[in-house]
């Protein structure tokens, strides 16, 4: 009888703790679905800009077998200063889509130039009749400023459809992503001709109006490579500074041509070419 009643005491002892524990166990969530699976904008480090003076980028923003022309960034003291570098098109052959199937992923891709998260995304944006689309993607810092690679894609057509482009954008506002990746699709109509391109620059902002900058990030071979691929022995016409015909100068691998000390990313000093 005695050894009974101890053993019955350790019994009900024993199931007394394994109570106590579960019930101190139910107000631990068990749910692993925490913030540190999805990054938002303010857990996302990013590095200064100086940066890529010295570790520059080895992504361009499309590929170079997709381009039929461009031309480099013409700053404040070029003869014709235009604010972005340009890459274009053409689907004059019917190239795209691809095997004739019509759909985004069979349009030229468009990659991210850099670690970095999307701040900003445009599905629709007239400029007169050209609708266009765009990604702002935050990049570097400079002090208190974000700068954003800003990617203005450009079809030149007008869709009479505000949700036409959304399916060629692949990222939404907050997204992070990594250098290389797909971001979006170039969106090419059938039959057009070369004017179809996308327009990039750096924007350096803070809560308000963006400046310009030079998208000067790149390896010194990336912008050669680019240079080369629009040249003129290659078909193209566009990377001079104003117009080859009236005897304006070629702008060769500058992608950052006659630039203003303000459009500099790296210093405070204006550059007549710098890659």
């Amino acid at each position: 009888m005695i050894y009974r009643n101890i053993f019955l005491i350790c019994v009900s002892s024993l199931l007394s703790v394994l109570i106590i524990i579960g019930i101190a166990s139910c107000g631990q969530s068990t749910d692993t679905s925490s913030s540190s699976n999805t990054t938002t904008t303010s857990d996302t480090i990013l590095p200064s800009i100086h940066y890529f003076n010295k570790n520059p980028s080895d992504q361009f923003l499309v590929s170079m077998n997709t381009v039929v022309d461009g031309h480099m960034y013409r700053g404040k003291n070029a003869t014709d200063p235009h604010t972005g570098g340009h890459v274009y098109f053409s689907n004059e052959s019917s190239t795209w889509p691809l095997n004739g199937v019509d759909t985004p992923s069979n349009y030229p891709p468009i990659f991210a130039v850099a670690d970095g998260h999307v701040n900003k995304v445009d599905t629709y944006f007239a400029v007169a009749d050209n609708y266009r689309y765009g990604i702002n993607l935050s990049i570097a810092t400079d002090e208190d400023n974000t700068i954003s690679f800003f990617y203005s894609i450009e079809p030149f057509i007008d869709p009479e459809d505000s949700s036409f482009y959304e399916p060629y954008i692949l990222v939404e506002v907050g997204d992070t992503v990594q250098k290389g990746d797909i971001i979006a699709y170039m969106y090419l109509a059938p039959n057009s001709g070369p004017n179809a391109h996308i327009h990039f620059n750096l924007l350096s902002s803070n809560n308000g109006p963006s400046t310009f900058l030079a998208p000067i990030i790149f390896t010194d071979s990336l912008v050669s490579d680019f240079s080369e691929h629009i040249s003129t022995e290659n078909g193209g016409y566009r990377n001079f500074d104003y117009n080859k015909n009236l005897g304006h100068p070629w702008m060769g691998d500058c992608l950052g041509y006659k630039i203003d000390a303000s459009e500099n990313p790296f210093s405070d000093t204006s550059e007549d070419c710098i890659k």
